[in-house]
């Protein structure tokens, strides 16, 4: 009820008290605050037209919770060009007052909970009389905030501020929060493994996850900001909250102008504001640049340049826990896109968030990629040309690896490797390839690895069509054998056709990848062919020839000078193993008869058993002393 329409007439004039005290008690939010020194003075408080003479001039001043308040009245006439109005102004004088008791008051929601901070400054309450009840009420705060503790809800995220300074404006009504200037100095943030995508999204934009990214806690409250400086920044990990943390980037130095939580213009095409956040790495020469703009959709967006930053910094972004490097520099420079879209990942150190790289260069020096504490891959530099990289499709214009020194398994896929070339695996479109140095391949028989020096992997043309690369493979062996294969690769899931051809490869470093028969892995030739090698099946369709030959067993069994196999037909699984001819020059075949020991006869047929697989022969086929092999 207005004072105006009480049933009686009142008027209470020079109202004065000193040395008051309150005690209030907050039930809902369970505090309790105290009022001591209340000084209030009140000219006229009435509800009709009644002059006297005012000996009491407006005010109000008191000891809050320890700190001291003091409200001035300044009322004053406003004209312009088209009307004039009253102002009653009323100015908080507000110093060292505690910010976690008054933080649940403020009319709007902040994203993270204040556990520390003193506060000193103004407040300015002016009620105009116009017409529009929006600009009615004007509440503007000039405010310095020091050693402040907040952090998100879980913990996961802490910060300490040593200052701060905010200058704005917020209008009640239509729930609008400006801020002319926000000046932040050496904030130190903390985070722990645990600060997930979700915790993030949570914590600043009150959503689990991202799609919200551009709504605020309280959705109806419009941001503007003019101007916001953040000097002196810290970022730090943890393993969990309450550990010792590791320090990770300082010198961070943020910047944002003209930011506007909402879209500017109805066709949401203007950007929101722009950026520029900057930093180095406090154990190395690492820095990092960002430069960009706030866009129409709320997503952060602008070029990126890192330098001299640890390798291990950009395989967790770029490949999360499928790449390990354990030494190596990187520099990047490119467009990165801080996506809205709901991302995949769920750690902060896999790449918390959803982002996208555009035309960009990285470049890795003396890199080790490492797997189960193995290194597979180290290279002198390795340069990456990425079109577009998202967390579900990646488009490479070029890969070159300069100086590499590969190491791969027969049964074992790096899971770099496999990340992009198994059945669900992440699409990859590589347009260009460039690889050269030492490769190494180890079987599953502990036989001597395959060594192929002078490797290179090139790509013909720099031509892709249907996901098919077109592929230049060559290089040699120790003992002055060559190797040469031409063909197409296809990615997710890998599958390859080459045309190939070798000389003088040792087969004690070849067949054991190929068969695990004990008499096949220690026999000895020189192998020389060409033909279609063909993956995943295992095949391979050609000729081949062999020299210097031993097959051995107990002991030497059967060698020849050379022999030639025609049109062989070799399957891996399921085994199949078939040659048109066999051209054997100079044979000598060596066995010993005891007086009680089988017929030579029986003896070679026995020498075929080891020498060729019977598991897949029905048990009729096993049981015969010269069965029929899968030789056609």
């Amino acid at each position: 009820m207005d004072f105006a329409e009480l049933p009686f007439l009142f008027s209470l004039n020079n109202i004065s008290i000193s040395d008051g005290q309150v005690l209030f008690q907050d039930r809902p939010t369970r505090k309790t605050h105290t009022v001591k020194k209340l000084s209030l003075g009140i000219p006229t408080l009435s509800n009709f037209t009644y002059e006297t003479e005012k000996t009491v001039t407006p005010h109000f001043s008191a000891v809050v919770n320890g700190s001291p308040l003091e409200i001035l009245s300044q009322p004053s006439n406003i004209s312009n060009s088209t009307t004039t109005y009253s102002t009653d102004s009323f100015t908080i004088e507000l110093e060292n007052f505690n910010l976690p008791q008054y933080i649940e008051y403020l009319p709007f929601s902040l994203p993270l909970q204040i556990s520390d901070g003193i506060g000193k400054g103004k407040i300015e309450l002016s009620f105009a009389s116009k017409d529009t009840k929006e600009e009615k009420l004007t509440v503007q705060f000039q405010l310095q905030l020091d050693d402040i503790t907040a952090n998100s809800e879980d913990k996961s995220f802490i910060t300490h501020i040593a200052s701060s300074q905010l200058l704005g404006t917020y209008h009640p009504v239509t729930n609008e929060l400006s801020f002319d200037n926000i000046y932040v100095k050496e904030p130190a943030i903390t985070l722990s493994e645990s600060f997930s995508k979700d915790s993030l999204y949570k914590t600043f934009f009150n959503s689990a996850d991202n799609s919200t990214v551009t709504q605020q806690q309280t959705p109806n409250t419009t941001v503007f900001v003019r101007r916001m400086l953040v000097d002196g920044g810290s970022l730090s990990t943890v393993k969990k909250p309450g550990d010792s943390p590791k320090s990770e980037w300082n010198e961070i130095q943020f910047t944002l102008k003209d930011f506007t939580n909402t879209s500017p213009d109805k066709t949401e095409t203007k950007a929101r504001g722009n950026f520029r956040l900057s930093g180095k790495q406090q154990d190395s020469r690492a820095t990092f640049l960002w430069d960009g703009e706030i866009d129409s959709k709320g997503q952060p967006t602008g070029s990126l340049k890192l330098e001299n930053t640890p390798a291990s910094t950009i395989c967790k972004s770029l490949w999360q826990d499928a790449a390990t490097c354990s030494t190596g520099t990187a520099n990047l420079a490119g467009t990165l896109t801080i996506l809205n879209s709901t991302a995949t990942t769920t750690n902060i150190f896999n790449n918390t968030l959803n982002y996208s790289l555009k035309d960009t260069e990285i470049t890795l020096e003396k890199v080790r990629f490492t797997e189960k504490d193995k290194v597979w891959l180290y290279a002198e530099e390795t340069r990456l040309s990425i079109k577009d990289y998202r967390n579900n499709s990646t488009t490479i214009d070029e890969l070159s690896i300069i100086g590499a020194n590969i190491h791969l398994h027969q049964y074992f896929v790096p899971r770099l490797i496999s990340k992009y070339t198994k059945k669900d695996g992440t699409p990859l479109t590589l347009n260009s390839i460039n690889i050269n140095g030492t490769l190494t391949v180890h079987n599953s028989n502990n036989a001597t690895p395959l060594i192929i020096e002078n490797f290179t992997a090139k790509s013909i043309d720099g031509s892709q069509k249907n996901n098919q690369h077109n592929l230049h493979i060559s290089g040699s062996t120790p003992n002055n054998g060559t190797i040469s294969a031409k063909g197409t690769v296809q990615f997710s899931p890998l599958s390859c056709s080459f045309s190939t051809e070798f000389q003088n490869i040792a087969s004690e470093q070849l067949l054991p990848l190929f068969s695990k028969n004990p008499m096949a892995i220690n026999s000895k030739a020189n192998l020389s062919g060409k033909g279609v090698y063909s993956y995943p099946h295992s095949s391979f369709l050609g000729s081949v020839q062999t020299d210097q030959t031993e097959i051995i067993g107990a002991d030497t069994l059967l060698n020849w000078q050379r022999a030639t196999f025609t049109d062989i037909s070799y399957k891996k699984q399921p085994f199949h193993f078939g040659v048109k001819k066999i051209d054997i020059q100079t044979p000598s075949f060596t066995w010993l008869r005891e007086i009680d020991s089988a017929s030579p006869y029986d003896q070679l047929s026995s020498f075929f058993i080891k020498l060729f697989p019977t598991k897949n022969f029905s048990k009729k086929r096993q049981q015969e002393k010269a069965p029929y092999y899968q030789i056609d």
